[in-house]
């Protein structure tokens, strides 16, 4: 191997390895898994408080789940102080800090929680996404150091509660989106889609489907794809997972007939995971648009029902990216000042930095 290619290899080695320390800190703050696919439930919402008759905890959680992180983190505190074994305090301290950066606090909040309930399954799978977003902000050595820290946390999880699709869902994506030196790999990964399969099989096929994606076994994909089970064939879940697998794949236009059926059969939207499934399935839609010059009038009306009616939620792209394919497709038809408004309007409003660049190459 020459010095040039063995330069390359090692910068496609620690592309892959910040990749997937970007996982662990987008499953921290959003609760997604790989591929971006929606799964049942946010992280917050399984953690069940252990000294649930404490009044000041109570009353922090209630902050909390209000969004007044600053307020709520002065209550733990408060609480911390009159019981350090508070493992609630602990473990609320440790994602207020993740979700404000302040990752040297975050880091001593999820010890000390580890080191009180080292086999409570959800403290275990937090500290592996803690550690992975901590591993961002670390140089390219610490980083390695931090990632098996991340890779600790989820395989401790899954082996307290094998049960628990989510864990095993953060740990597939791990070994998926990890290099071998940082603990990736790939027939792990499908063990686990394999086990998630035999605990639920809609979700087992959604995640067999993004092992063969990602490690582009694309004749065993193709397969797995056509041979959907009659019983979940006209999921919306199922259909926005296949939308992303296609549009992977570059296979646009059988991403844009699934998304399309995602869209139309998230029908129960008094159902939050429902409604999430929908208005995701209409982004990628107006996105899969842009991005192959397909069914753009399809396109259009699909961002902007997004526009006009998504909830404001994290598992959602944002208003203004929506607006920002939208100005894409109307330039594509042709009406350049339209879709020049459009843009002025995104870099007014927007303060996402990606986006702020790809509007600015527009403008």
């Amino acid at each position: 191997m020459t010095l040039n290619n063995f330069t390359k290899r090692l910068k496609d080695i620690e592309m892959k390895f910040f990749t997937s320390l970007i996982l662990c800190s987008t499953l921290l703050v959003t609760g997604i898994a790989y591929a971006g696919i929606s799964h049942a439930k946010q992280v917050d919402d399984n953690y069940t408080l252990v000294g649930s008759n404490s009044t000041p905890v109570n009353n922090a959680v209630a902050l909390y789940q209000q969004g007044e992180f600053s307020k709520a983190k002065n209550l733990f505190k408060k609480a911390l102080k009159t019981d350090k074994k508070s493992l609630d305090s602990l473990v609320y301290l440790a994602r207020i800090n993740a979700k404000l950066k302040e990752w040297d606090d975050a880091e001593d909040h999820i010890k000390a929680a580890l080191k009180l309930a080292p086999k409570n399954a959800y403290v275990q799978n937090l500290s592996g996404k803690i550690y992975g977003a901590i591993a961002q902000n670390a140089s390219i050595f610490s980083a390695l150091g931090y990632a098996k820290k991340c890779l600790k946390g989820f395989r401790k999880s899954v082996e307290l509660t094998p049960q628990n699709i989510e864990y095993r869902q953060a740990l597939m994506s791990f070994y998926l989106g990890a290099p071998s030196i940082a603990g990736g790999d790939e027939d792990l990964a499908m063990e686990n889609a394999q086990a998630i399969n035999k605990l639920d099989s809609k979700q087992g096929y959604i995640a067999i489907g993004e092992v063969l994606s990602a490690t582009e076994d694309n004749k065993a994909l193709t397969q797995h794809l056509a041979n959907t089970p009659d019983s979940i064939q006209n999921d919306s879940e199922v259909l926005l997972g296949k939308g992303f697998i296609y549009q992977q794949q570059k296979d646009y236009h059988q991403a844009l007939s699934n998304f399309k059926l995602a869209a139309e059969n998230a029908k129960n939207i008094a159902d939050e995971e429902i409604l999430t499934i929908k208005y995701q399935a209409l982004y990628q839609l107006g996105k899969t648009s842009d991005l192959s010059k397909q069914q753009l009038a399809q396109g259009i009306t699909a961002l902007t029902q997004f526009i006009e009616k998504a909830p404001i939620n994290k598992r959602l792209a944002s208003k203004e990216w929506a607006q920002f394919r939208l100005a894409n497709l109307i330039a594509k038809q042709g009406d350049k000042s339209k879709a020049k408004s459009l843009y002025q309007l995104v870099a007014k409003n927007t303060d996402d930095k990606q986006l702020r660049k790809k509007v600015k190459a527009q403008l």
